[in-house]
């Protein structure tokens, strides 16, 4: 238990400082599944982006361990996890894991303490299913015979590339975008991951390319069901710099691209949602708060929030929702533009009720929420998937 615990909090100090994953497995992940000794604690520090690399790589044979037999199980009259650790066979078959999903069951412990604490063997025991072989594991909403379209992914590390697995595991059919012939590379494996038949770039800063996208959408499925909004983009010096200096030509770069994108996928989706839809997109609490460093983009993140209550009143008639998430603090290729992010990641680790920061994951099964039947009296909202952050005020003590 005091391995489980000290490899944990080391895990969680190398995310927060930007240890790549690789080195977390090397480091933690591997030690931990050796020595079978976990509690729900210690999972929360690691992160589930953590332990969906430890799929992968269990998955390609890299810790010589058989993924159905290393793959841990708990005994749930106690906080200790057993795991068979058998050396991989060559002839044995390995499944096929999908390395961005780790289901998890919490099994409560009857007559213990329930939640955190210094007492670990008080705490809920959770249980990591065993891999399966299906390469598109179902979601628990469903999404058959929907139709998506996903502006904004550069990589997989990105939060729309989570919302896009979410939404073609729960079964939808989706278009997805690539800003350039520089970011092709990285985003087509991805687009041909989910099966999406129609792959297109989109760059809002160059006409006609989003008109195309919805082109493309009406020749071939001829509706849409919902729409996930994910780009933002300002000038570096701007980003760097005060607001107070910031240039108007930047200033008015930054709205085109990051809000009145939305505004103009909202016209174009809107003949397509004959039969009502979500519109979904990115925000950030910078938008509503003061937050170092994040300068030009809490203006136009407000205006974005701004411009989804009008879309969302204007629409509403019609049927289509619309609606964003507040995303807490995550590395993406985004987040890498704004200055002194790991002190932010360490602000919100602190300062978050949760304690923690958040996962692309858990973005990505709000989006498929909003994208489902499940909300559709909600609209006008930001939905605030961040930890808790946003509630915390002048807090001493």
């Amino acid at each position: 238990m005091r391995y489980a615990l000290r490899s944990g909090l080391l895990a969680a100090e190398s995310i927060v400082h930007g240890t790549d994953y690789g080195s977390l497995w090397r480091r933690e992940l591997l030690p931990l599944l050796r020595a079978g000794t976990v509690n729900r604690f210690v999972f929360n520090l690691v992160g589930e982006g953590g332990w969906r690399y430890a799929l992968k790589k269990l998955g390609e044979g890299d810790a010589g361990l058989d993924p159905a037999q290393a793959l841990p199980t708990f005994n749930t009259q106690s906080a200790s996890l057993s795991t068979r650790a058998l050396p991989l066979s060559r002839a044995a078959a390995r499944p096929q894991l999908r390395p961005r999903r780790l289901p998890v069951r919490v099994v409560p412990m009857p007559g213990r303490a329930q939640g955190y604490g210094a007492d670990l063997t008080g705490m809920d025991i959770f249980e990591m299913m065993q891999p399966t072989s299906n390469v598109a594991s179902k979601e628990v909403l469903d999404l058959t015979g929907r139709k998506g379209l996903v502006v904004g992914i550069a990589n997989e590390h990105s939060l729309a590339w989570s919302a896009a697995e979410h939404f073609r595991n729960a079964g939808a059919e989706l278009a997805i975008t690539y800003l350039n012939d520089k970011a092709k590379p990285y985003v087509e494996p991805l687009a041909q991951e989910l099966s999406a038949p129609i792959f297109a770039p989109c760059d809002v800063s160059m006409p006609g390319q989003l008109e195309a996208v919805f082109d493309a959408i009406q020749e071939r499925w001829g509706r849409l069901d919902f729409l996930f909004h994910a780009i933002a983009w300002a000038r570096k010096k701007d980003l760097h710099g005060r607001l107070t200096d910031c240039s108007a030509e930047g200033f008015a770069e930054s709205m085109l691209i990051s809000c009145h994108s939305l505004i103009r996928m909202a016209k174009l989706a809107e003949p397509l949602m004959d039969k009502g839809g979500s519109l979904m997109t990115l925000s950030y609490y910078g938008a509503e708060k003061v937050v170092d460093h994040y300068n030009v983009m809490g203006p136009v993140k407000a205006a974005l929030e701004a411009s989804v209550r009008y879309l969302a009143h204007e629409l509403g008639p019609k049927g289509i929702r619309v609606n964003a998430i507040s995303a807490g603090a995550v590395k993406t290729r985004a987040a890498s533009g704004i200055e002194h992010f790991d002190e932010l990641l360490n602000e919100t680790m602190r300062k978050a009720p949760l304690r923690r920061t958040i996962d692309a994951c858990e973005v990505g099964r709000a989006a498929l929420v909003l994208a489902s039947d499940y909300t559709t009296a909600i609209t006008g909202e930001v939905l605030f998937v961040d930890a808790g952050v946003h509630i915390e005020g002048m807090v001493f003590h």
